[in-house]
């Protein structure tokens, strides 16, 4: 499969060793199936299952620790913002720090969708009964909101100072958290993916 073989294009290099080991859970499949064969029994998927649940726990336990660091790095942000005009942070900074921290949150929206999303689908021509959880929606959830945060403080920074158009923050209009689920840049990373091409992926990370 394409995007099997080419995983590791679609990965942030950092964070390469905290995704789900796509390539570990489908060799341990064609063992099970190879193992079911050569003895003419039932394929038993618990060595498959089993390590099915500690690469997932690894993917969320490292989203969770990262979107805790964003979470608290937007509340610091948006604090800085209500007094940056009486002595506060610098503009400048300011500026600088919601740029670092939007990029930051579309690198974590990107990880949950490669091993939420693409990865679990890609898995569930083993077993099919896969689907993503409550949980992992709502951890998604969370990170979209702190997006749409830094999109409406970049927005109201822009509407409260006298910039340069230059200097002013690149942003669009204030979305609805939902928005984010549906926008273009979304379906460019999936069309990016389905189509196997790692250089137009790279336009929308």
């Amino acid at each position: 499969m394409r995007f099997g073989q080419n995983i590791h294009q679609y990965q942030i290099v950092q964070w390469a060793p905290f995704y789900v080991d796509y390539q570990l859970l489908k060799w341990q499949y064609k063992i099970a199936t190879r193992r079911a064969v050569n003895y003419d029994d039932a394929v038993d998927l618990t060595d498959f299952r089993a390590s099915l649940h500690q690469e997932l726990s690894k993917a969320r336990s490292f989203y969770r620790r990262k979107h805790s660091t964003l979470q608290q790095s937007v509340q610091t942000l948006d604090e800085h913002h209500r007094i940056s005009f009486t002595g506060g942070l610098e503009v400048a900074d300011l500026t600088a720090a919601l740029v670092e921290l939007r990029a930051f949150a579309k690198q974590l929206l990107w990880f949950w969708l490669i091993n939420f999303d693409k990865i679990l689908s890609s898995l569930r021509k083993f077993e099919k009964d896969l689907a993503v959880s409550e949980t992992d929606l709502a951890l998604r959830s969370k990170s979209i909101d702190e997006l749409c945060r830094l999109d409406n403080l970049s927005s109201e920074l822009n509407s409260q100072i006298d910039l340069n158009p230059s200097a002013k923050i690149a942003s669009a209009p204030p979305k609805h958290p939902g928005e984010y689920i549906s926008d273009s840049s979304s379906k460019g990373e999936l069309v990016a993916i389905e189509q196997d091409d790692a250089s137009n992926l790279k336009l929308h990370v």
